[in-house]
């Protein structure tokens, strides 16, 4: 699973969840319209939420690497890449659960705050992880 995958997965059911209880004082189709179309909203969130990922994770991986004084401080083996999808994609399923739970329960603008806090945390975390794994295999 990539992170684009890990963003979408979770969106989409998420997306129809929001799209069908907003539309759902408007009647049968105006429901599955709102599913169909909170479903359709849902996947485009979740590609940008694994876009926002991959780059709070490049924020984080070269400045950590030019602290280490790395050789290549812009470039990541295909194992550091490998290492860091799997580390983050189960930080981006449960960012984006969490924070739908969240902005269902109290509003959206709480739901959107602890997407961004979800998504900067899991990109930290992972980058850590992988720097430290890495460097202990050396």
């Amino acid at each position: 699973m990539n992170l684009f995958e890990a963003g979408i997965l979770p969106s989409i059911p998420l997306g129809a969840i929001i799209g069908g209880a907003l539309c759902k004082s408007f009647g049968v189709f105006a429901t599955i319209g709102g599913v169909v179309g909170g479903g359709i909203a849902g996947l485009f969130a979740g590609w940008l939420y694994g876009f926002l990922i991959i780059l709070l994770m490049a924020a984080f991986t070269i400045p950590w690497k030019l602290i280490q004084k790395s050789p290549d401080p812009m470039g990541l083996t295909d194992k550091e890449q490998d290492y860091l999808t799997r580390s983050s994609t189960l930080g981006i399923i449960a960012g984006i659960t969490i924070a739908g739970i969240i902005g269902l329960a109290y509003s959206w603008i709480h739901g959107l705050i602890a997407v961004f806090i979800a998504a900067v945390i899991t990109a930290f975390v992972a980058v850590v992880g992988t720097q430290i794994h890495f460097r202990n295999k050396t």
